[in-house]
Parts: structure tokens; sequence; C-alpha cells
């Protein structure tokens, strides 16, 4: 009888060639593909972070695994696959990283146009990074680990959220889209130089050091002007993000048909019923500028909405004053309304300062 010889070639322990992702957040639960080979015996194989076991494996085929990563600490681990076979040795490692925080958006108040560079300020900006404004990606300029420069998007006015997304989470933050300006045009009563006398002058005229009138101090220079971009949709539906427009039959002190945003405020002495409500709710609490109550153009039943359409070109100033956030009342087209805070306009508006 002739013999029969068979050959029986031994299956090496697993080995691991990736892991993908390969970094995460502390808290796990990240789902990962491992490849390698040997991966055998679905109810024999187990995978460990850094000797942590995964929270759960699923053996796809011998060369594919699925797994949920346990919670783990900042830093690298190494990925072993173990089978009835024995443990993988390969130097393949999963990196842990903190999730991101926000310390501060600069400016936090954006215009609805967009086009803005916004500076987010905080930690662990680790790469890949994504940043949305109300789930909507942003354009990214620069980024580092602790500072990204990304280009605002345009949006109606209001409350909005920026989330920072990395693979170790994701922070959110608020901004507001708002615009609190005066339509090219307007004319503010100021003081002449040359004649010494009070005079209404365009504001698109207006520069640093002018002097404005304002309701209790007198004559103040002008710190700095700005002016924007805003697109008015001319709609019936009152909110902030339109111009309104104040006109002498409902405002007899006004000499000529004054134009604002509708986050804009007219001074006032008291409200009218409902008015105090719906100021809260625009402006978040209840504000005084020289001890008179600041009433939102678009809360305010006298002003109209503007029914141009299309993009106008509005303005804003602030006076000097060492308190940057104050206030003043000035007169616009002969009605009182607020000015910017130096704060405001400087940190806030992202407007473009006419020198």
């Amino acid at each position: 009888l002739s013999a029969i010889f068979t050959t029986v070639i031994p299956i090496p322990p697993p080995t691991v060639t990736s892991i993908d992702p390969s970094v995460g957040p502390l808290a796990g639960g990240q789902q990962v593909i491992i490849t390698g080979t040997s991966f055998i015996d679905a109810t024999n194989i187990s995978v460990a972070f850094g000797g942590t076991p995964a929270l759960s494996v699923t053996l796809d085929n011998d060369t594919q695994i699925t797994a949920l990563t346990p919670p783990g600490f900042e830093g690298s681990v190494q990925v072993t696959v173990r089978t009835t076979l024995g443990p993988s040795t390969d130097i393949i490692e999963y990196t842990y990283i903190p999730p991101p925080s926000i310390t501060s958006v600069t400016p936090s108040i954006l215009s609805t146009l967009g086009g803005q560079t916004i500076i987010l300020r905080g930690t662990n900006f680790i790469d890949p990074v994504s940043v949305t404004i109300d789930r909507i990606p942003l354009t990214l300029v620069t980024i580092s680990d602790m500072q990204i420069n990304a280009i605002s998007i345009d949006r109606s006015a209001g409350p909005a959220t920026v989330t920072v997304t990395t693979a170790g989470g994701f922070v959110d933050a608020e901004v507001k889209y708002t615009i609190v300006c005066f339509k090219e045009n307007t004319k503010i009563l100021c003081f002449n130089k040359e004649t010494r006398k009070e005079e209404y002058k365009v504001i698109e005229s207006l520069r640093k050091g002018d002097l404005v009138k304002t309701l209790k101090h007198g004559f103040v220079a002008i710190h700095m002007i700005g002016c924007q971009d805003m697109y008015n949709a001319a709609s019936d539906n009152h909110n902030e993000r339109m111009l309104y427009k104040c006109s002498r039959d409902q405002y007899p002190e006004v000499f000529e048909d004054l134009i604002i945003t509708g986050h804009h405020s007219i001074l006032v002495d008291r409200f009218k019923e409902g008015e105090r409500a719906k100021t809260e709710k625009v402006l978040g609490r209840i504000y005084l500028t020289d001890a008179k109550a600041r009433l939102p153009a678009c809360v305010d039943k006298r002003a109209t909405p503007y029914k141009k359409e299309g993009i106008f070109t509005v303005y804003h100033f602030s006076l000097e004053n060492d308190n940057d956030y104050m206030n003043y009342g000035v007169y616009a087209n002969g009605l009182l309304v607020e000015t910017s805070s130096k704060r405001y306009l400087r940190d806030l508006s992202g407007m473009r300062f006419i020198e």
C-alpha cells in the first residue's frame, strides 16, 4: 500500500495593519474598522485598546473587524486583536483626543450678508476640524490648535449656533445676526465748527472727531463710524432683518422720512401696550439710554416696513467716552434715537470703518 502524506500549514496569529479612523473621543463609542490577517473564529476574537476591551466587536471577514472604542485617556494606545491563535503584536495605535472648547467668538454679532472673518479662540482645535453655523459648513481660512479663522455665511437676523467639530467631539457657541444702523442719506444733528451753529449733516459725510449733538451730554465727538451693506426684502412681516420707515405722519418731530434697521432703537419715555414684552424678546432685556427706554423699530407700532427691495448701505457711529459700553441719545432726521456703544461698533458690528 502506498502511504498518503498531508502537509498541515499552521495559521499564524492575527496581524493588524491599520485602523480607521485612528483618532477619536475620550468618551469612546466611536466605530472603527480594523484591517489585518488571520481574523478567524467569531466566537473567540477580541479587540483591546491599550488593554481595555472594545465595547463591541464584529468579525466582518478574515481581514476586517468592526469595533466600538472604549473610553480612554488622552494619548495613544496600542490596538491588539486576540484570537485562539494568540494576540497581534503589530504596533498600530489609536489616539484619544479631548473635545474642543471655545473661549471666544469675534465678532459675536454678524452681518446678515455674511462674508465676515470670524475668529474662534479656544483649545483642542485638532485637524481634521469643521465649523458650521446652524449646521451649514463655513469656509476655513486658517487653523491652529487654539484659533480658527472662518468666513461667515449669509443668514437672516436672529440668534445662531456656531459648532466646532473634531474627532474628539464638538462644542457650541452662540452668535447673533443683526444690524443696528441708519440707511444712507440719514441726517444727523451736528455742530458746524465754521459757523458755530447746529446743523444736520448726511451720515456718510461724518468722520471721526465731528461733533454730534446728544440729548443730555451736549456735543460729543465721533469715536468711530462704519458702514456695511444689507439686503432689504420689503416684506410685510415685522422682524429685525428689515429696514423700517419712520414717517412724519407718525412721528411729528421728523422733518424727513427716517429709514433705520429693525434692531435700531428709538428712545421713548414709556412703552405702549405689548411693546415691553416684545422689546425684551428682541433685545434680551429692557435698556435705558439717557433715562429713556430703547424701543426697537421692529417693535414700534408707528414704524412701517420699508417697501423698497434691494441692497442698501447702512451706517452707524459711536461717540467718545471712557465707558466702552455707553450709548447716547442723538437726533436723526429730527427723531431721538440711540447711538452704538464703542464696544459694539469696534468689536461686534463687523462693519467697514471709515477713516
